[in-house]
C-alpha cells in the first residue's frame, strides 16, 4: 500500500480542532505518504484524534496563520520535496488525490487548487465564492507565506500549474465562533489598510480606492445580484450579508476610528 501513497507531505495547523480534525486527516491518511501537524497547544482532545493518524506533531504557540505557516515550512524536516497545506475543517476530495496521482509533480513548483465552501451544510456555488483556486501545494524550497491576514502562498521563481479538482471546507461550528474569528480578522484587516505593500493584488488595491463605509454595500450588491447569490436561498442570503456588508462595515468602522485617533492626537 506505501508504494501507491502520494510523496507530498501534508501539513495541518491546529488548535482545538476535534470538532472537525478527524475529518481531515481520514481524507488524507491513506493516499499521503507523511502527515504533520503543527498545534498551538490544543486543550481538547485534538493531539489525542492526531496520534491515532500521525507521531509528527509539532508545537508552537500561535500569532498569526502567516508565521505558523512559515514556521513549518522553515523548521519541520519533511520526507518529502513537495508539501501540501490543508486547513483541519477541510476534506481534500478523492478526485483530487487521483489527480495528484496522474501527474509529474516535479513538473511545476507549485499548485493551485479548487475550494468549495460549505456553511451549515450549504454549497455556496454562487456569489463569486467558486470557483475560488487557492495555491496550496508546493516545492518546500520555493516557497512562503504573506499576509497577517487571509495569508496566501507565495511562489519564489518558479512555475505554477491549476489542478481541476478541489477541498471542501465545512463550517459548521456555533455561528458565535465565526463571529469571533471575523472580529479578530478585522482588526488585523484594519491594521493591514494603512500597510504600504507590493504585493498586493490588483483587486484589494481597487477595493481601498472606494469609499469606507459605502464599498460594503457595494460588495453586497455585486455578490448577491451580479454574481447571483440570490441562487442560494436564505442560507445564501444571511453568509453573504454577514460576510460581505455586516463584516466589511466592521473594518471600516474600525479603519475610520485609527483615522479619528490619528487626527486627535496630531492636532
Amino acid at each position: 500500500m506505501n508504494e501507491l501513497k502520494i510523496n507530498i507531505s501534508i501539513v495541518i495547523i491546529t488548535y482545538n480542532e476535534s470538532n472537525c480534525i478527524e475529518n481531515a486527516l481520514k481524507s488524507v491518511y491513506y493516499d499521503f505518504s507523511e502527515i504533520i501537524i503543527l498545534d498551538s497547544f490544543s486543550t481538547d482532545s485534538t493531539i489525542d484524534i492526531c496520534k491515532k493518524y500521525t507521531d509528527k506533531i509539532f508545537y508552537r504557540k500561535f500569532d498569526n496563520f502567516c508565521n505558523q505557516r512559515n514556521y513549518a515550512i522553515n523548521k519541520i524536516t519533511f520526507k518529502n520535496k513537495y508539501i501540501f497545506f490543508i486547513d483541519s475543517d477541510e476534506i481534500v476530495s478523492k478526485e483530487l488525490i487521483n489527480e495528484l496521482k496522474n501527474i509529474n509533480l516535479f513538473e511545476f513548483d507549485a499548485y493551485k487548487v479548487k475550494r468549495k465552501f460549505y456553511w451549515y451544510g450549504k454549497w455556496i456555488k454562487y456569489g463569486g465564492y467558486y470557483p475560488l483556486y487557492l495555491m496550496r501545494i508546493g516545492n518546500k524550497s520555493k516557497i512562503y507565506y504573506q499576509g497577517i491576514v487571509n495569508e496566501h502562498m507565495t511562489i519564489k521563481n518558479g512555475k505554477t500549474y491549476i489542478l481541476n479538482n478541489h477541498v471542501s471546507d465545512f463550517f459548521d461550528k456555533p455561528f458565535k465562533a465565526w463571529i469571533n474569528k471575523h472580529i479578530l480578522y478585522s482588526k488585523l484587516e484594519a491594521e493591514k489598510h494603512f500597510e504600504k505593500n507590493a504585493s498586493f493584488t490588483e483587486n484589494y488595491k481597487n477595493w481601498q480606492k472606494l469609499p469606507l463605509l459605502i464599498r460594503p454595500t457595494f460588495l453586497f450588491i455585486y455578490r448577491y445580484f451580479f454574481k447571483q447569490g440570490f441562487r442560494l436561498g436564505i442560507s445564501g442570503f444571511i453568509y453573504i450579508f454577514f460576510h460581505t456588508f455586516i463584516y466589511r462595515t466592521y473594518i471600516d468602522f474600525l479603519i475610520l476610528r485609527i483615522l479619528i485617533s490619528k487626527y486627535f492626537k496630531l492636532s
